[in-house]
């Protein structure tokens, strides 16, 4: 096999998957940053890596490039000149672990969904920029690349997917709950973590407050099934007890977005497509559409798995749902994004404006990022050391 991946933002998410990588047989890895110098080093340090772990290819082929994804002609010289086969995206204009540094009172008002908090629709923007340039470069130069996107993918994706610009999966969210809930159920029931299999159809509004509160507020949709050795033991669980209550004890480090598990997850998805194994997996964002399910990954892209016990139409009334409460109302044809009022309400008082990019459409993007930028700015200044 001889193929090519490219890596777009080389910060913690993007080092990590490189690193990660770089062990594959038979890959070419190009990682990219608008930092040249910084992509450089990274590259060479995945080289000298894999010569102390010994690993099979001592030497893999890596190349660093430099670009500025605000330039399209940026993208379009990498894409040319590289035509990676997988492109995996770990950009943003404003990453959203940032609200870690304000008090955590304050920051789940904004990073829960509703009706604790008003969702992550603010980051949408900050997110989306540099994803809908890439997405358009890819979509004119190398239409055949598969593309594993980090930023924002349960809300993006679906605004993305309705102009025809939606990556093909994201990576993280979801996909983060299932090794958790194994790890919970078998130690629970006394199996090992290979005989159970879980079904999961979320978004990322629940994640968050899982991860951290170990409980989720009832109005948010999901589905979950778990079966042992192919028997549904759904029923005789305790979600909330057994399950959700266990989740903070069992997590990684969360700082920063647990950047390595989030990295990790990506691999899975970029191996799948590489090898074309067609393995079943969780992932967010899959074919444009809102949320988190369970989907097939070969060479080809991405399928959605429905799961039988829901049907589509039901799996989709989930998604939809939860992404209003993730602060997003119904995407229009042409991908404009609305904030639903509980949304607007939260973020008018938290930040103390009048949101004028409460709705934006996609040409309106990066005016609507950067009125929520300077909007945090000026919150984290409210509280000096944050």
């Amino acid at each position: 096999m001889s193929k090519t991946l490219l890596i777009l933002g080389l910060g913690g998410v993007g080092c990590f998957a490189a690193h990660l990588a770089a062990r594959l047989p038979g890959l070419h890895v190009v990682v990219g940053d608008v930092r040249e110098e910084h992509a450089r080093q990274v590259a060479n340090s995945l080289i000298s890596v894999n010569f102390f772990e010994g690993a099979a290819q001592r030497f893999p082929r890596v190349d660093a490039v430099g670009l500025d994804m605000m330039r399209p002609e940026d993208i379009a010289r990498v894409l040319e000149t590289w035509r990676p086969d997988v492109i995996f995206n770990a950009t943003t204009l404003l990453s959203w672990w940032h609200l870690h540094r304000l008090p955590h009172a304050l920051a789940r008002r904004i990073y829960y969904g509703d009706p604790e908090g008003c969702g992550l629709r603010p980051w949408a923007p900050g997110h989306g920029v540099l994803l809908t340039h890439l997405m358009r470069v890819v979509r004119a130069v190398l239409p055949q690349a598969r593309v594993v996107n980090v930023s924002g993918p349960d809300y993006l994706h679906e605004m993305l997917g309705k102009v025809g610009l939606a990556p093909d999966v994201g990576v993280g969210n979801v996909a983060l709950l299932e090794p958790i809930l194994r790890r919970i159920v078998a130690e629970k029931r006394n199996v090992p973590p290979e005989a159970l299999d879980i079904t999961l159809v979320g978004h990322h509004c629940m994640c968050m407050q899982i991860f951290q509160e170990g409980a989720l507020a009832p109005e948010i949709p999901f589905h979950l099934r778990i079966e042992e050795d192919r028997r549904d033991i759904t029923a005789e669980l305790d979600i909330d007890r057994d399950l959700w209550a266990r989740v903070p004890a069992h997590m990684p480090l969360l700082s920063e977005v647990n950047q390595q598990c989030v990295a990790a997850s990506a691999l899975r998805i970029i191996r799948a497509m590489l090898y074309d194994t067609g393995e079943i997996m969780h992932a967010p964002g899959p074919c444009g559409l809102p949320a988190g399910c369970p989907v097939r990954v070969d060479a080809s892209g991405v399928k959605v798995v429905v799961p039988p016990e829901l049907g589509r139409e039901r799996m989709l009334q989930i998604m939809y749902e939860a992404n209003r409460r993730e602060g997003f109302e119904p995407t229009g044809e042409d991908g404009t994004v609305t904030a639903t009022p509980h949304c607007a309400e939260v973020v008018e008082d938290v930040f103390g404006i009048s949101w004028r990019y409460r709705r934006f459409r996609l040409e309106e993007m990066f005016d609507a990022h950067q009125e929520m930028a300077e909007a945090f700015s000026r919150l984290l200044a409210r509280y000096p050391g944050a």
